[in-house]
């Protein structure tokens, strides 16, 4: 095998099994300055697989000491995560 596999915008290293980003700027930073793209780009680092594939626990913002204090911005230009995901994730979170 090849020590990195590309699938679509995710890059994953079989040396370290980390996953990164092929272009954080199309991907995360599209509609931003240039400036503050490049420092946030700066500042992002490989995530584990194991970050990614583990089941997590309940999510904090259940907690009812959360309620009408959750807010979701929801992107209709969002280059990786479609309206209809997010909005259904909206759905799931209860915010209102």
């Amino acid at each position: 095998m090849l020590p990195e596999q590309v699938f679509g915008e995710l890059v994953f290293s079989e040396d370290n099994e980390q996953l990164a980003v092929k272009n954080p700027r199309k991907l995360f930073y599209g509609l931003v300055p240039s400036a503050f793209a490049a420092k946030a780009i700066s500042l992002l680092e490989p995530q584990s697989i194991a970050a990614i594939s583990t089941p997590g626990g309940s999510p904090v913002w259940s907690d009812s000491v959360y309620n009408n204090r959750r807010a979701y911005w929801l992107s209709l230009e969002d280059s990786y995560i479609p309206a209809a995901v997010q909005e259904d994730m909206l759905h799931r979170s209860r915010a209102q």
